[in-house]
């Protein structure tokens, strides 16, 4: 889906207009690949919380498409339903009612591992090279090319751009752990593609890839440690940092300050969206960038960078339009956390049930580094086609669910073996019997 970077598109003819619909090589995966398989599975029922999940899509995508018209004629809105269907209903739905066994859920991880390392690879390639070649192709999609350094590194984006080729790094990484804990590969492969992605990471010189990286590191190995207690007070420690955050931003706090100005624009950029939600706080408006109040916010090239996903739908399309989107993703995000506490846990769980946890543990981990990344990063290159199929793969996890016949949060005990006790004789049988009853007669 991503082996051409996004904006290379086709506009396909139709009499009496000026084109049908837009395909690019992302649309067209989705419709050959994940088209077949939406229609086989679309009537083949979820867990009623899935089904909550798969409702707040598809009014999302009514929503954001039927609102489109406000800023767009009728052809381009039907345009915008239909690209919003390819990216969001067709990816979520197929994945998470296809995959329906944790073997099929591992191949799917193992695929999206394959896919960094064909990433990673063109990364070495471009610093080795110092050619980030992929950006060249810029010059047919926007009429303008460009390569930065940072820490005297090239830049690297692939076919991604940078924040996101970081953040499937982080998963990468997190993936080696998880299939040496397997026991998949000898340890020094596993040293190995560390370093690889871990490289190739670096030199994204992303910060939000970056952030997102060692939070999914981070999580993973917490939560595979932690029971229940203990993934409660990492979740109570997540929000007391997002809430100190929101404190120093608010507050112009010099610790935001860095050298290239990007914290300090960020900060700026949500102090001056937080007074636009509250004018038009639940459909929002599609001319807000013409607002005065942006005005400082315009950089050199005439633009608005948008640098937040979250801020870019509530600005959009409001309050409704954010809490369709991010209540899809806590509720799929609260049935893996109660997956995974459905699961047996402890060091004399069997190969099968381990493995089974180091994936939930895995996903959960990937959900909550998306979740940070898109806090800051717009909503550009395939970041939206990797979060739906994040969350598709998430669902089908908690389909899947915990292993048959395990408890919430307990270490499995392996009872010692007994001599099998001989079925009792005929002889035997009828001297437990009550006196009387041996002569009792039985139709």
């Amino acid at each position: 889906m991503v082996a051409i970077p996004a904006g290379l598109s086709l506009n396909l003819p139709f009499p009496g207009l000026n084109y049908l619909i837009s395909l690019d090589y992302a649309k067209i995966t989705t419709l050959i690949l994940l088209g077949p398989i939406f229609v086989k599975n679309l009537m083949s029922r979820p867990p009623q919380h899935l089904k909550t999940v798969g409702r707040l899509l598809v009014i999302f995508v009514l929503l954001t498409g039927v609102m489109s018209i406000r800023d767009l004629p009728f052809t381009s809105m039907l345009r915008a339903l239909f690209d919003q269907f390819l990216l969001v209903i067709i990816p979520y739905f197929a994945i998470s009612r296809a995959l329906t066994t944790q073997a099929e859920v591992d191949n799917a991880v193992r695929a999206l591992f394959v896919s960094a390392i064909i990433l990673a690879g063109i990364g070495i390639f471009s610093t080795l090279w110092r050619w980030n070649y992929y950006v060249h192709l810029s010059e047919h999609i926007f009429a303008k090319s460009f390569t930065e350094y940072r820490n005297g590194f090239l830049r690297i984006s692939a076919t991604l751009g940078g924040t996101l080729l970081g953040f499937v790094m982080g998963v990468a990484i997190t993936a080696v752990f998880v299939f040496q804990a397997a026991k998949e590969y000898p340890k020094i492969y596993a040293i190995a593609f560390s370093g690889v992605f871990a490289f190739v990471l670096f030199t994204t010189g992303a910060r939000g890839g970056w952030l997102a990286a060692m939070l999914i590191v981070g999580s993973y190995f917490l939560l595979s440690t932690l029971n229940k207690s203990g993934r409660q007070i990492l979740l109570l420690s997540l929000i007391a940092g997002v809430a100190t955050i929101l404190v120093l931003v608010f507050q112009d706090s010099a610790l935001l300050s860095d050298e290239y100005g990007t914290i300090d624009y960020r900060a700026d950029l949500l102090r001056t969206s937080m007074k636009q939600i509250a004018e038009r706080p639940l459909f929002g408006s599609a001319d807000f960038l013409e607002s005065p109040r942006f005005a400082h916010l315009r950089q050199g090239e005439g633009i608005i960078d948008l640098v937040n996903v979250y801020i870019q739908l509530s600005l959009h399309y409001g309050l409704v339009g954010f809490s369709l989107f991010f209540g899809a993703n806590l509720l799929v995000l609260h049935a893996g956390v109660a997956t995974l506490g459905r699961m047996p846990f402890g060091r004399d769980i069997g190969a099968k049930a381990a493995g089974a946890r180091r994936t939930v543990v895995l996903l959960i981990a990937t959900h909550i580094g998306y979740l940070a990344m898109i806090a800051t990063i717009s909503w550009v290159s395939y970041i939206w086609q990797y979060g739906f199929v994040i969350l598709g793969l998430m669902a089908a996890q908690v389909r899947v669910g915990a292993l048959p016949g395990a408890t919430p949060e307990h270490h499995v005990e392996i009872p010692p073996a007994q001599d099998p006790s001989p079925p009792p004789s005929a002889s035997n049988s009828r001297a437990h019997l009550p006196y009387g009853a041996r002569f009792v007669r039985r139709s």
